[in-house]
């Protein structure tokens, strides 16, 4: 494997080749053209090259150069700027060993069981992708309601990220990162902050075409599909999975199980992400039901069975992978099923966003009619001419494609007019 390493990582105005097969490096000037198989270990992620740094995140590890205080202290006192080319005042013998060590430290990682899975899962799923977070575009902004809500929010941060173009009145452009989280979850890094903003809040965000609506993409009853899809349970693709499951309450304890739909909802998907029995309990305001309800999601879900299994290889290696093959690290055992059912959906997601983009991307018309806009958790949100929403259900059945793993198996996807 080799890499290359941007030269501000290691103090220095030169990158640096590191060849994991031969435990060698060496300097290079910042100008030569590198190849496409080398990975870039830049202070940014990158996805336009080969980024180490993702891997490396994906697989929770993280990698430092050591450098000794007085040394950065030095060149800050000479220099009199931030501490980027500290190598200019390091003899060159330290340095060497410095840089040494910090070479071994990458290698070691690379020969990792985690590193490994990791790799595979950048190399296979990952960098597929990319295409979606490179296709988003800025938001238009209703800009009299967005400074009405300023003047009266003044210390709500999250709404300024919102804040319009003086001249085109859009919004930056969102930088998520996916792999800040141990799960894949996005997270946004900079521009207009969708995940973070209060709902009542979203009314800011306004069609840039005529007429116009922006919609969002999501998937039906994700969770518990999620559950049935890994253990290959032939409901999986039932249309209403949170009924069939208090159906079956009701037909095993022979009383209704009188909850709203939202309540079922919130329950199924507290108990898969590891809410306490007490909170389950009240949000049935009833112990016995909660208790029963449990049983039935256990038996017709196959909780054990699968949780067994991720014991298992919790223990084998001291790390799960997803349903793709990301490597799940640095977690406890009561945190097994909630990790692995959320990064399993988040590639589920990601992989009918990405078959939307490939198409809208593939005719210049809809490309010019559809402006993809935000990932919201399991949602994609997108700017609409009025003359194409008659194609959205066009992108639902590309939503809903098979996904590699599993070519005869889809996921159920719907859409809905935000604003």
């Amino acid at each position: 494997m080799l890499i290359c390493i941007e030269g501000k990582r290691v103090g220095n105005k030169k990158n640096i080749v590191v060849d994991t097969i031969t435990n060698s490096w060496k300097e290079i000037s910042n100008t030569e053209i590198l190849s496409d198989s080398l990975f870039w270990f830049g202070t940014q992620h990158s996805m336009d090259k080969k980024c180490f740094l993702s891997v490396l995140e994906i697989c929770n590890e993280e990698v430092v150069i050591d450098v000794p205080k007085k040394y950065l202290e030095s060149y800050s006192f000479i220099v009199n700027e931030r501490q980027e080319y500290w190598k200019l005042i390091v003899p060159k013998h330290e340095y060497k060993k410095l840089l040494d060590k910090f070479v071994v430290d990458i290698i070691t990682i690379t020969n990792s069981d985690k590193f490994i899975a990791a790799l595979k899962y950048y190399d296979t799923v990952f960098q597929t992708h990319n295409v979606v977070f490179k296709s988003l575009q800025s938001a238009n902004i209703n800009r009299e309601l967005f400074y009405k809500l300023v003047l009266e929010n003044a210390s709500d941060s999250t709404l300024k990220t919102f804040t319009p173009n003086k001249e085109t009145g859009l919004s930056k452009v969102p930088v998520y990162n996916r792999t800040k989280t141990k799960t894949g979850r996005c997270g946004i890094e900079s521009g207009a902050n969708l995940l973070a903003l209060k709902k009542e809040f979203r009314s800011v965000l306004k069609s840039r075409f005529d007429q116009g609506q922006i919609v969002y993409i999501d998937y039906k009853s994700l969770e518990p599909r999620t559950i049935l899809f890994a253990v290959n349970h032939p409901e999986y693709s039932n249309d209403d999975i949170y009924g069939w499951l208090k159906t079956k309450f009701e037909q095993r304890f022979n009383k209704d199980l009188d909850v709203s739909r939202d309540t079922l909802k919130r329950f199924v998907n507290s108990y898969f992400y590891g809410a306490g029995k007490q909170s389950l309990d009240t949000l049935f305001l009833s112990k016995e039901k909660s208790t029963n309800f449990i049983e039935i999601i256990d038996e017709n879900c196959l909780i054990k069975p699968l949780l067994e299994k991720l014991s298992n290889e919790f223990k084998e290696k001291g790390f799960i992978t997803n349903l793709f093959g990301r490597p799940l690290c640095s977690i406890t055992e009561s945190l097994l099923l909630p990790h692995f059912i959320q990064s399993t959906a988040v590639d589920i997601t990601l992989y009918g966003f990405t078959n939307i983009i490939n198409l809208i991307q593939k005719n210049d018309i809809l490309e010019s009619m559809m402006i993809p806009l935000f990932i919201l958790h399991d949602a994609l949100l997108i700017d609409c001419d009025p003359k194409i929403l008659k194609h959205l259900p066009l992108l639902l059945k590309k939503a809903e494609q098979p996904i590699p793993q599993q070519p005869t198996k889809t996921f159920k996807a719907n859409f809905e007019t935000l604003c």
